[in-house]
């Protein structure tokens, strides 16, 4: 049983001191604890790069033992957020396994750039799909945890006083990783199995993503036990890197109660036996060990702080990571749905957007207040809509650059600031509220099970009114179809999210897909943003469905050339489907414009006396084939299906645009 000592928290971090720095023999040393930079002086100062906070500190964390190659820059980012391609090389040095990627930074822009010479660790996610094992139990599986690690520490004020109690460090020497008895020469190092390139260092990250709905989650181990941050719905991925890496999942962490999908955070703790921490404000309906502001969860030499970043909901906690054996200095800070890459978080899923975006312009001060050099690890990349058009879709980032670049963090009046972030809100999918409320609790703990089915007994399904979604590339799904079937297409990402626009996740659904194993995968995708009610998948797909003799559908498709020829001589009425903001950029003039998810609850009159065949398009295809499936599905027969481009496409045809 691991140990807990409690103390209320502060909510108030000192300056920072000083660093820890190595000494000549290859030791560190400490001159004071774990501490958040408290404040920083304006840009009217002493330049960063000459200060303390810039070009000394970045040194201090660079620094290496004796042996250790010299550091090399963070890889580049441009101010537009783009990721740039770098070389991979390993590093070797004592302790536990950690991936870790490093690249020659661009020696003229780093003054501009002012980001460390540090790490950047686990830089190379591992994506969905490339640990498709079984999922099985692992109580009892990994190396032995020592009873004097893994407890959860909060720091606070002393009963009759409001000074600080010193966080004690983790002084117990607890169950080493096997690698940490490291001989000399290549013959005598233990076999690793691994998912990427591997350094031997003393701290293992590790960022796992989920492509379709662009969320990231994180591990990070140490001495053989690991926390999951923000856990995604399929959990193979993290039980097959516990099995690589002699792992055992101990802690499972929420920044928030997720809106845009559901955590895997009881599939993991009913596989693992984890503990799951979650805000102490979150109401949670399940077991929990709640978290306040400063509390920590220290195995190893790993610590993760807590530290309260409210504004995209009121819970909302981003983690603060430290490696006691380099450094005291927070390393990391996986900041959820707060911080992204480029952009901020979106205020207005929980509370009034006005209220939320207060609060995110003081939980944003916190965050850059640590030093340059700690790496920015979001909880969304580029297209999740828990963020905005700025989000990048690079995977990390440092304090510094986005201190510097990010769009909002340049923006010193609070006003401004509230202005600006909620001047331009996406709209909410419908499921939103419905996802927190499932994970809330009870805890999920199973996953649906996908059954296949026979073409009549779907038939026979169809006919009480069970939605059949086809996740098929748009011009198969043309070609021939399951009628009344809705086409969201499993070929670009979101397809959950998309997928929850227009068919209500609390309803059967039933589940078509080039494979039978491409069905299951789009069931897991559903899944994972509250689709719980999957009643099966047709086996063999639509060529079964054709061969059992049954109807099939099509839907006659254009490119934009065909289309522009269409529109030329008036014998279509084109339906755009794409977005306000996208329709306000240029359109046809005299088109009709519906965005797509508007089309979930049927057809409007006015289009249905139109008299001439529906082109449905938007900008690539894909939301196109959505509503012109839902049109044929509200029971219209005349529609035509604008694929392998858009409206954009129909400037170069001679189509004019207008705003």
């Amino acid at each position: 049983m691991w140990e807990r000592e409690r103390r209320r928290p502060e909510r108030h971090f000192p300056s920072r001191q000083d660093e820890c720095h190595d000494t000549a023999d290859g030791h560190e040393t400490e001159s004071g604890p774990l501490a958040l930079e408290g404040e920083r002086k304006g840009h009217g100062s002493q330049p960063e790069g000459d200060s303390p906070r810039g070009r000394d500190r970045v040194l201090g964390e660079g620094s290496r033992r004796i042996g250790d190659e010299s550091p090399r820059d963070l890889q580049e980012e441009e101010p537009d957020g783009e990721l740039h391609a770098s070389d991979e090389r390993p590093r070797e040095g004592p302790g536990c396994a950690v991936e870790e990627t490093e690249s020659a930074g661009d020696e003229e822009n780093a003054p501009d750039q002012e980001r460390a010479s540090g790490d950047l660790i686990g830089a190379e996610a591992l994506r969905d799909g490339d640990c498709a094992e079984g999922l099985e139990r692992l109580r009892g599986e990994g190396q032995a945890v020592d009873p004097r690690i893994g407890q959860v520490e909060e720091r606070g004020r002393q009963e009759h006083g409001r000074g600080r109690e010193p966080v004690p460090h983790d002084q117990s020497s607890g169950d080493r990783h096997q690698d940490s008895d490291v001989g000399d020469g290549p013959s005598e190092l233990p076999p690793v199995n691994t998912h990427g390139r591997i350094i031997l260092a003393r701290m293992f990250f590790r960022q796992v993503m989920h492509d379709d709905l662009g969320c990231a989650s994180y591990v990070v181990a140490c001495g053989g036990e690991a926390a999951v941050i923000d856990p995604k719905w399929e959990i193979e991925d993290y039980l097959a890197l516990a099995r690589d890496q002699s792992l055992r999942f101990t802690h499972v962490l929420e920044t928030h109660n997720h809106a845009d999908h559901v955590s895997g955070h009881g599939r993991l703790a009913a596989a693992t036996g984890a503990t799951i921490h979650i805000s102490r404000d979150a109401e949670v309906a399940y077991e929990h060990e709640p978290l306040a502001d400063g509390d920590v969860v220290a195995f190893g030499k790993a610590r993760i702080m807590a530290l309260a970043t409210p504004g995209h909901r009121p819970e909302h906690t981003a983690y603060v990571v430290s490696d006691g054996e380099r450094a005291n200095a927070p390393w990391i800070v996986v900041t959820g749905d707060s911080l992204f890459v480029g952009d901020l978080a979106r205020p207005d899923l929980a509370i009034d957007p006005e209220e939320g975006a207060h609060e995110l312009f003081g939980s944003l001060r916190r965050l850059l207040a640590l030093d340059d050099f700690a790496e920015i690890w979001p909880g969304h990349v580029g297209g999740s809509l828990c963020g905005g058009a700025g989000m990048s879709q690079k995977p990390v980032s440092t304090v510094g650059f986005e201190r510097r670049y990010n769009r909002f963090a340049t923006i010193s009046n609070e006003a401004d600031f509230v202005r600006r972030l909620t001047e331009q809100l996406a709209p909410q999918p419908p499921n939103f509220r419905r996802i927190v409320e499932l994970n809330r609790g009870p805890l999920l703990t199973e996953a649906a099970e996908v059954a296949p089915l026979a073409p009549a007994r779907l038939s026979g399904l169809m006919d009480s009114g069970v939605v059949v979604i086809d996740g098929r590339e748009p011009r198969e799904f043309d070609a021939g179809h399951v009628p009344s079937s809705v086409n969201v297409t499993m070929i670009r990402a979101a397809v959950g999210t998309r997928a929850a626009w227009v068919v209500d996740p609390e309803q059967d659904v039933l589940l078509v897909a080039a494979t039978d194993e491409e069905a299951r995968r789009l069931g897991r995708l559903l899944e994972a943003v509250g689709f719980r009610r999957l009643a099966g998948f047709l086996a063999g797909g639509v060529p079964a469905w054709r061969d059992a003799g049954l109807d099939v559908g099509t839907t006659p498709a254009l490119d934009p050339a065909g289309l522009a020829s269409r529109l030329a001589r008036g014998d279509v009425l084109l339906l755009d489907v794409r977005d306000d903001d996208e329709w306000k950029a240029g359109h046809v003039a005299g088109s009709v414009h519906v965005p797509y998810y508007d089309l979930r609850d049927g057809v409007q009159e006015g289009l249905r006396a139109s008299g001439k065949p529906f082109a449905v398009a938007c900008s690539t295809g894909n939301r196109s084939a959505i509503a012109a499936s839902l049109l044929k599905r509200a029971g219209l027969s005349d529609v035509i299906h604008v694929t392998d481009g858009g409206v954009r496409d129909l400037a170069d045809e001679g189509i004019e645009l207008v705003r």
